[in-house]
């Protein structure tokens, strides 16, 4: 146990993010009216696994990459999955104390940390801070996900509940993965007197019986650590202030498309409230959010006039096919149908996988809906994995192929063995790209000269009834029939991401 109360026994999920990808990001800061500074160095505080710190590594190579992590399992895993493939990438395997006042860490342009914050204890929290003060450039960007109160504050009760019924021999300690199943039956017993407590959140009975059925080193990280303590907006924007940093935006291009999230009211009441932070806790309030993606800054400020000179020449491309694009959006106000007449034309222009501009965009609908309109259409598309934003440096994109086709060749390799790694990179993005174990397998199969329906099958299938494990081989005409959409619908697209090499029929 590396850090009190945090559990380093076992490994987090094998977890890509794209929103770390340096283009999201521009692409975010750009949607909020802020442009975004150089990106010479970026650094992941706890990058788990680090399947996005070395994908990104290897598809971005004019960015110098760190990152540290305290739990030896995810070190070890990330310098295997690393190998020769990002050469401007360091791992470090410091608690975030230690590594705050490491002297091999220099000037860092974007801090990022996803998920840990509120699981990290105050000492740990206080350290980042002090990174941040002392390491963070002068244009330098944090970028933080976090849990948040007032949404969490039933799962902050039921994690207490959980601690107080922890097999884990100290009160902070955790306990073992192989005693949690027995913690959930007896929290669900508990719930089963009816306490007061459970009037409040009804929900977590069911939450609790859903968990029962999970991967128990998931839960352990996730609800049975007792350092977990979500807060309040406001609380966390003060603490941070202390290193000089201010709120500048939030870290999701489609977060600020106000139809999708609030009533006209309550978007009114808000834009009365003219400082930043007191804004941003009301608005928590008003949705009652549980999970936050938030950029702070030392001193960008968003102009919202400014977001479209930002965003005009942006370039997306589409990275699923057109049928796999939804037709409705989740937001604050629950679904919502996308306009066809928006839509449609617009898949239209994305549907050759090729890179198109937003002006493109615009140019198409024939000025029959607002390049802000257009904007708002691409960030819900993007924020639906369904467009990546491209590359504006050609040589950027020249640089990163080679060392993104050995990380792919390699991660698709593994592929035969399992079902850890899902993600390849685009040299022309710099992001991952989602693939299923048999698209990889018939990719794998694909770079080793397979070039029809047939020759796919019969590659991927060893590996595929490996995973049975003595049952039913897999059909064989559903496996050509998966062959057949991955050679008609899928290979197209990889192609144009330059996924591997010589993707050519």
């Amino acid at each position: 146990m590396v850090s009190p109360g945090y559990i380093a026994d076992h490994g987090w999920k094998y977890t890509y993010h794209y929103n770390l990808c340096p283009g999201y990001l521009r692409f975010a800061l750009a949607m909020a009216g802020c442009p975004a500074p150089a990106m010479k160095h970026v650094c992941d505080l706890a990058y788990g696994q680090g399947v996005s710190l070395v994908l990104h590594a290897a598809c971005n190579q004019t960015i110098t990459w760190s990152g540290t992590d305290f739990n030896p399992h995810h070190v070890a895993f990330a310098s295997r999955l690393a190998g020769q493939s990002a050469s401007n990438l360091t791992l470090y395997d410091l608690p975030l104390g230690a590594f705050s006042s490491a002297a091999c860490v220099d000037a860092i342009d974007v801090f990022t940390n996803i998920g840990t914050w509120t699981w990290i204890s105050p000492s740990d929290q206080q350290a980042v801070i002090t990174l941040l003060r002392d390491r963070l450039s002068a244009t330098g960007l944090f970028c933080l996900a976090h849990t948040t109160l007032p949404g969490q504050d039933g799962l902050v009760g039921l994690s207490r509940i959980f601690a107080s019924l922890g097999q884990g021999p100290e009160l902070i300690t955790p306990p073992a993965p192989e005693l949690i199943p027995e913690a959930l039956r007896t929290a669900l017993a508990f719930l089963d007197t009816n306490p007061s407590f459970l009037g409040i959140h009804s929900n977590l009975r069911v939450l609790t019986q859903t968990l029962a059925t999970q991967d128990p080193s998931h839960l352990a990280h996730e609800y049975f650590n007792y350092q977990f303590r979500p807060g309040y907006f406001l609380d966390l924007a003060v603490a941070l202030s202390a290193a000089g940093v201010g709120w500048a935006a939030p870290w999701s291009a489609s977060r600020d498309i106000d139809c999708l999230h609030l009533t006209a009211r309550q978007d009114a009441f808000l834009q009365g409230i003219e400082r930043l932070e007191r804004r941003e806790q009301l608005r928590d309030l008003m949705l009652n959010t549980g999970m936050r993606t938030d950029i702070f800054a030392k001193s960008a400020h968003a102009v919202k006039s400014a977001r479209l000179s930002l965003l005009t020449e942006m370039a997306f491309v589409l990275v699923v096919p057109v049928a796999s694009v939804p037709s409705v959006v989740s937001g604050g106000l629950g679904e919502l149908a996308l306009a066809k007449d928006l839509y449609v034309p617009l898949l239209a222009k994305l549907a050759a996988h090729k890179p198109v501009t937003i002006s493109a965009l615009h140019a198409c609908l024939q000025e029959r809906y607002s390049m802000d309109e257009v904007a708002d259409a691409v960030a819900i598309l993007v924020d639906a994995n369904c467009l990546h934003v491209v590359k504006s440096d050609a040589d950027d994109i020249s640089l990163s192929t080679p060392k993104a086709h050995a990380l792919n060749l390699r991660i698709l390799q593994m592929s035969r063995d399992g079902d850890t790694v899902r993600h390849l990179g685009s040299p022309l993005t710099g992001g991952g790209i989602e693939l299923s174990r048999s698209q990889r397998l018939f990719l794998l199969a694909h770079a080793e000269g397979a070039r029809d329906v047939d020759s796919y099958a019969r590659a991927a299938e060893p590996a595929l009834a490996a995973k049975q494990s003595g049952a039913t081989p897999p059909d064989g005409t559903l496996l050509r029939r998966d062959a057949k959409d991955f050679m008609d619908r899928f290979l197209p697209i990889y192609r144009s991401l330059a996924l591997i090499p010589d993707l050519e029929r």
